[in-house]
């Protein structure tokens, strides 16, 4: 935190984030990926994400972060410089399945992959990769969450929607689409 914020911020009821994502480079560059998107908190109960919060710089890599929901209601956000605490920020892996038979079969042989970014995972999908275009460096990701609590990633830039299925419960029944 700043160690020059004013210190009287509190009697005005400013109220400072709960954590922050940075950018690399100095003050007045132009950056990429700027902005930030995130989504609602995982709050299906047994499932693998249950209690984070997922965001991620959208528009050009779509590196996807995410912060326990905890930490987050627990971060000091109002008070002087020295007393505020930020809530840790930690990157997610993209485990990708081409199919949802290989999501069944999950073995070790290779039905998946990870991927650090959205970007990484378009680029390498052929299924998707001829919808990018010329313009690359965008994803447009956006998060959402499906009727059943499920946590969903989609790519603007290519109208396609990934359901991240281990975001629900094992035993969460879904009807036959």
């Amino acid at each position: 935190v700043d160690p020059v914020l004013p210190e009287d911020d509190e009697k005005y009821g400013y109220i400072y984030p709960a954590t922050f994502l940075g950018h690399d480079g100095l003050a007045g560059a132009f950056f990429t990926a700027q902005a930030i998107v995130g989504g609602p908190p995982v709050e299906t109960e047994g499932s693998d994400f249950e209690g984070r919060y997922f965001f991620s710089n959208f528009p050009r890599e779509a590196q996807i972060y995410y912060s326990m929901v905890e930490d987050l209601m627990n971060a000091t956000t109002m008070g002087p410089p020295e007393s505020l605490t930020l809530a840790p920020i930690y990157n997610a892996k993209l485990r990708y399945y081409a199919s949802d038979a290989a999501y069944a079969a999950n073995t070790p042989t290779g039905t998946y992959e990870f991927f650090n970014t959205v970007q990484n995972l378009l680029e390498d999908d052929p299924n998707h990769n001829e919808n990018l275009g010329p313009n690359l460096d965008r994803t447009d990701l956006r998060i959402g969450q499906g009727i059943y609590g499920e946590l969903l990633f989609i790519s603007k830039r290519v109208g396609t929607i990934y359901v991240v299925k281990n975001s629900l419960p094992e035993t969460t029944a879904k009807p036959d689409v």
